[in-house]
């Protein structure tokens, strides 16, 4: 696993949220600033090493999932395809705590 690889995606990710309109309707979040923060905290623990939440991540960035939803809505779907490629290799086969 290269966790620089899948930062790097969750700061692009942010990055877009942050910098850009974005249509929260068919995802689960209120506004930005609630993704922003979960994935704050899911780039500290990578960065500690501390995978538990791989799970919650690979949803995150799952066909259908959070992230999909709004980046189809919000005009960067083909970013997203990238994005959950890089997050998928980087962690589907981790092993979790």
């Amino acid at each position: 696993m290269n966790k620089s690889k899948v930062i790097e995606v969750l700061e692009r990710v942010k990055f877009i949220l942050n910098n850009y309109q974005n249509d929260l309707t068919y995802s689960s979040y209120n506004c930005e600033q609630e993704l922003i923060d979960e994935l704050d905290c899911y780039i500290e623990q990578i960065k500690d090493d501390d995978f538990s939440r791989t799970d919650d991540i690979l949803l995150l960035f799952a066909p259908t999932g959070n992230l999909q939803e709004i980046s189809m809505d919000s005009g960067w779907g083909r970013e997203y395809i990238k994005f959950a490629d890089i997050i998928d290799i980087n962690l589907k086969y981790k092993k979790r705590p």
